[in-house]
Parts: structure tokens; C-alpha cells; sequence
């Protein structure tokens, strides 16, 4: 049997190794600077995106920095530490100013010659993911859809095989299917002027549909991820072709361009290519609508894209909430046109 007074000795140890609440506290807090640092860091070296493939996968992240530095705000002022609150908010404002823009409409051109009557397309752009299994959902999902024109990505042999099957719904198909992730197919229920272009050492192919009742061209489009220099280099080159032959293309304003473009609205090169080939972002007014990674809410980025020249409108955007096994999730959009004026006698006919 224990003597009485040798627990009473013991007592004092024992709180000794129970945290009190100040080395909580302290832990706490150095957890959140640390958070916070990292955080700050993360968002100067975005800065240098341009300058490095390693510095522009920060660029990616600005909602999630913003979430942290929200946080960290909170915590200092709780804290009373007043020079950590300012330049949290200055760095709060900085990331407001790349975001809201996707929260405003953007004002929209007419196009010359006063016409009035318009029409519309619902198109879908969907990375199924190469080695993705759940083959029927995906169709179930295609053919309840009502899409008039969908544009896949990562398309093999066996993924052409099963999308065969939605041919008397979209008769007018173009597929390249590949053994890597860069095969890609549209299917249309409107009659359609196919073209393909291939780019880079690996000849990745580019669809052209021009929709011939609507006037209208949609290009599908899925560049390598730039995860090493070499790959960053074959994206950014394949983007700034692309920007180029379309800003120099007939009917300009009358594009559509979809797909995964392995890059966020806020990367520069991404910026360079809105700039420079005159299209807009059709989240505008929309929101950020992150598509990938699927698995991971924490990290997920818009880099699922459709792009619309001045003279579209679009009248819905939305990301659908099941990704069907992909590591993607699909986007869609509706938008409006113009008709031209063939369109016009054809449908008064």
C-alpha cells in the first residue's frame, strides 16, 4: 500500500506535464504566424510568375490565401498586434482586386450592322480523365444533357468506342483518340465544318467546329500541364500560337474556345492570352468556378476555361457538382449571339 503522503508528493509533477493555458496560447499563435508566413511568402512569389514555371503555380492559389489571410486577420486583431493586421488587409485588398472582377459583368458590345435577332448555344467542356471507367455514367450524364455542342478531353480508343454510342443524338463527331491524356472530341447536334491542328513536340491536337447554321467557330483546346520547364515552355508557346491565329481570324468575335488550359485566371500567361486574343473569360459575373482537383476541396482552381469573342453573351455559367470519375469536373455555359443574316432567311424559310 502507497503512503498518503507520497501521492501528495507526486501532485506537483504531475502538473508540470499538463499544459498550462499560456503554453497553449503560445503554441497556438505560433502555429497561426507560421500559417501566415507562408501565406505571405506564397503570394510574393506569385509575383515572379512570369519569370519562372516553378513561381507561377503560386499564381493558383489566391482564394486559398485569401481564406488564410481572412483567418489570420481575425486571430491578430483578437491579438491586438495592429502592424500584422495592416499588412494583412493590404494584402486582403491586393487579392480582392484579382477576384471581384469575376464577379462583375462585363459590359457588353453589339455588333455592327443593328441586328436584333439573336440565338443561343448550350455547349459543354468536359476532361473525362483517360483512365476514368465509369464509361456509362459519363453517357447518361452527355445524352440528359440537351448540350448542343461538347467538347471532351483526354479521349482514348476505348472512350471513342463508348461515345460512338451517342451518334444518332450528335451525328457530327470528330474525334482524335490517344493512349496519353491529350486526346480530345466534339460532338455536335448541328452540322459542322471540322479542322484539327496539332502543336508542339508532341503534336497535341486543337478541334476547330465551325457551326455553320449558327456562323459561329468553337475550339477545343487542352495544352501541357506546366509541371517542369520543358513542359511549361510547349503550354506557353501553344498559347501564344493560339492567341495570335485567333486574333487574326475572320469572324473574330464570333469564337468560342474551351477546354483545360492547365492555367488559372490569375496566371500571366493566361492574362497575356485574353489580351492578346480578344476574348473574355465567360465567368465574368459568374464567380471563381473552381473545376480540379476534384478530390481535394481545399485546392481547388479554375483551370477548366470557356472563352467567348465580343460580339457572345453569356447567359449562364456553372460548374456541374459530379465529376462522373474524373478528376475534373465539367463546365458548361449557354450563350447568345448575334444571328447572321443568312440565319435569318433561313429560319424564316
Amino acid at each position: 500500500m502507497i503512503p498518503p503522503n507520497s501521492i501528495a508528493r507526486q501532485e506537483p509533477a504531475l502538473q508540470n506535464i499538463i499544459p498550462n493555458p499560456s503554453y497553449k496560447r503560445f503554441v497556438g499563435q505560433g502555429m497561426v504566424e507560421a500559417v501566415l508566413f507562408l501565406t505571405i511568402c506564397s503570394i510574393g512569389l506569385s509575383l515572379l510568375g512570369r519569370y519562372h514555371w516553378f513561381f507561377e503555380l503560386f499564381t493558383h492559389f489566391v482564394v486559398q490565401y485569401l481564406i488564410a489571410l481572412a483567418i489570420g486577420l481575425g486571430i491578430m486583431v483578437y491579438l491586438k498586434y495592429w502592424k500584422t493586421c495592416l499588412l494583412i488587409f493590404l494584402l486582403i485588398g491586393y487579392l480582392l482586386v484579382l477576384i471581384l472582377p469575376l464577379y462583375i459583368p462585363r459590359s457588353q458590345s453589339s455588333e455592327p450592322g443593328g441586328k436584333i435577332a439573336v440565338d443561343s448555344i448550350h455547349l459543354i467542356s468536359f476532361n473525362v480523365h483517360s483512365s476514368n471507367q465509369k464509361h456509362a455514367e459519363v453517357l447518361e450524364f452527355l445524352r440528359s444533357s440537351k448540350a448542343d455542342l461538347i467538347v471532351l478531353l483526354e479521349v482514348t480508343g476505348s472512350w471513342v468506342q463508348k461515345l460512338t454510342q451517342l451518334q444518332p443524338i450528335y451525328p457530327y463527331i470528330k474525334s482524335i483518340p490517344r493512349s496519353d491524356n491529350f486526346g480530345m472530341m466534339i460532338l455536335s447536334r448541328l452540322p459542322c465544318d471540322f479542322s484539327v491542328l496539332t502543336m508542339g513536340s508532341g503534336a497535341i491536337p486543337i478541334i476547330s467546329a465551325y457551326v455553320k447554321p449558327l456562323g459561329i467557330t468553337v475550339i477545343g483546346i487542352h495544352p501541357l500541364p506546366p509541371m517542369g520547364t520543358e513542359y511549361a515552355e510547349e503550354r506557353n508557346t501553344m498559347l501564344f500560337n493560339m492567341q495570335n491565329m485567333i486574333a487574326n481570324a475572320p469572324g473574330n468575335e464570333r469564337i468560342i474556345l474551351c477546354g483545360d488550359m492547365n492555367c488559372t485566371s490569375w496566371s500571366p500567361y493566361f492574362q497575356d492570352f485574353l489580351k492578346y486574343s480578344r476574348l473574355y473569360d465567360s465567368r465574368e459575373g459568374f464567380g471563381i468556378l473552381p473545376s480540379w482537383p476534384n478530390s481535394i476541396p481545399f485546392l481547388w482552381i479554375p483551370i477548366d476555361h470557356i472563352l467567348v469573342g465580343s460580339h457572345l453573351k453569356v447567359l449562364e455559367r456553372a460548374v456541374v457538382s459530379n465529376s462522373y470519375g474524373s478528376d475534373h469536373y465539367p463546365v458548361w455555359a449557354k450563350i447568345e449571339f448575334p444571328m447572321l443574316a443568312e440565319s435569318i432567311n433561313t429560319k424564316a424559310e
